[in-house]
């Protein structure tokens, strides 16, 4: 076990080389008892600066700087929205009867050529034996956050996540994957670099930093989500990590499996934030136990668990809500110390234009203070549906619009609608040694709705309205109740 957690630690400082995060804020920077925070209008913002004394000229220009860029990345989704729209218009009128029949010319031939495009640039050997892809996808929010009842103040405009994809296929037996990212809060980070290789027809061996094989929705990507944050239950599990895993599929596709050995970090966390030198143990069963039936209503069920253990040493995480607001840490000096368990039974279900999924988490680990030990088990659970107004199907892998964005045919892409329920629980055996109950709310219950709009595969509007709702968190009584406002531009291709 200590060879294994020492070549994971190497592995680990090799990925961190060129790869740095902005630290978080810390606990004890939240004060729970402010004014409501309310967004300008331009009008406002305009007259503010006319009012602003000449000393501040500085902080005027940088205003005017971040809202600049906010509008300029604004025109950059328009422009490319516009162009893609214009390619697929395109492809629609060259694939019109009446079209081919006026140009009946024959066309030249033309030999294979290696590089293609088709959802991301794809490069491919002579030979058929290597293969380069390369993506992206970018997403900005515009938030508005009524009674955060926090200090940090979140830019009405961010962007959210900013990838960059690089992803291939080598000798029929070998896949890499490299992805860049960067955030609202720091630089560009690696957040995936591995490689997966074919050792036989129903298993692959994974080696690299990776998606931790724990929770349903952490494992979808962020261009299919539902809404535009994960539940509650995703706190309580870990996010990127550095190991080896085996997995694969067996049963005829029925059954997904997955397990290995990872550094271990904290819950919600990544390999850069962990301060751990031990190993932890993770695993994830999946199985849609009824497809290729006859109960074809019910093939589209799956159910899974997912669950880790190991010993920690070092961070502790911080959860946090929809709306990006940070709800509950530790004291400060307060460290994981001893054994972690997490546990988390799932499940989703897919038919036709329903989507439903549902997922439960518990995360136990050992915490110390000073002299003082607790056993601390956090809980939390999440249910989530959608429905395709337009007659598309729902799947785990979001929604293809049948007809793109068109209005010269009248064509306007998918819709969907969406609802969530969802709720985490801090142990009470952290309060008040381990945990401030005047700052750390007990308890957050959400709810969520949302309209998502995809006027092309490669391009997603979402409108969210998130409401939180805590007990405790507050110097008297509970924390405020945090109401979000949520839109989000998204294009992608990989």
């Amino acid at each position: 076990m200590r060879i294994c957690s020492s070549v994971l630690h190497g592995l680990d400082l090799a990925l961190s080389l060129g790869s740095f995060e902005a630290p978080s804020e810390s606990c004890s920077d939240i004060v729970h008892d402010r004014p409501r925070l309310q967004r300008r209008s331009s009008r406002g913002m305009a007259l503010a600066l006319r009012s602003e004394p000449r000393t501040q000229t500085g902080a005027r220009r940088r205003i005017l700087v971040v809202r600049s860029r906010r509008w300029s990345s604004v025109l950059v989704l328009i422009v490319l929205f516009i162009f893609n729209s214009g390619i697929a218009c395109s492809v629609a009128e060259d694939s019109d009867p009446a079209a081919s029949q006026v140009n009946s010319a024959p066309a030249p031939s033309a030999s294979t050529s290696d590089v293609s495009w088709d959802n991301g640039l794809h490069i491919r050997s002579p030979n058929g034996q290597a293969q380069v892809d390369i993506g992206g996808m970018l997403q900005l929010d515009d938030r508005l956050i009524l009674d955060p009842g926090v200090p940090q103040k979140l830019p009405d405009f961010i962007l959210r996540r900013g990838q960059f994809v690089f992803l291939g296929k080598a000798f029929r037996r070998l896949d890499f994957r490299i992805t860049a990212e960067s955030r609202k809060d720091g630089p560009m980070t690696v957040r995936d670099a591995y490689i997966d290789v074919k050792v036989a027809e129903e298993m692959w061996v994974e080696i690299g930093k990776f998606k931790s094989p724990i929770g349903l929705e952490r494992l979808q990507s962020p261009r299919y989500l539902m809404f535009a944050e994960r539940a509650l239950p995703t706190n309580l599990v870990p996010d990127r990590d550095v190991g080896v895993q085996v997995h694969g599929d067996i049963l005829g596709n029925k059954v997904t499996y997955m397990g290995g050995l990872f550094r271990g970090v904290p819950d919600g966390g990544n390999s850069e934030h962990s301060t751990n030198h031990g190993a932890d143990g993770e695993f994830r069963v999946f199985a849609y136990p009824f497809r290729g039936t006859r109960a074809s209503l019910l093939g589209g069920l799956g159910l899974g668990i997912g669950g880790s253990a190991g010993k920690e040493r070092g961070a502790l995480p911080s959860f946090t809500t929809a709306g990006l607001a940070q709800f509950f840490c530790y004291r400060p000096g307060a460290i994981a110390d001893g054994e972690r368990t997490r546990i988390s039974p799932q499940a989703d279900y897919y038919w036709r234009r329903i989507g439903v999924m549902a997922e439960y988490g518990m995360s136990a680990q050992d915490v110390r203070l000073g002299n003082a030990t607790r056993r601390v088990a956090n809980t939390a659970w999440q249910a989530s549906t959608s429905f395709v107004l337009t007659g598309e199907n729902a799947s785990y892998s979001g929604v293809t619009p049948a007809r793109a964005f068109n209005p010269a045919k009248h064509d306007w892409g998918a819709f969907e609608v969406a609802g969530r329920l969802n709720s985490l629980q801090v142990d009470p055996s952290a309060y008040p040694v381990l945990a401030d109950p005047r700052s750390a709310a007990q308890k957050a219950n959400g709810f969520q709705a949302g309209l998502n709009w995809y006027p092309q595969k490669y391009f997603k509007v979402v409108f969210n309205y998130a409401q939180t709702r805590f007990v405790g968190g507050a110097m008297s009584g509970n924390r405020p109740t945090e109401n979000a406002f949520i839109v989000r531009f998204q294009f992608g291709y990989y």
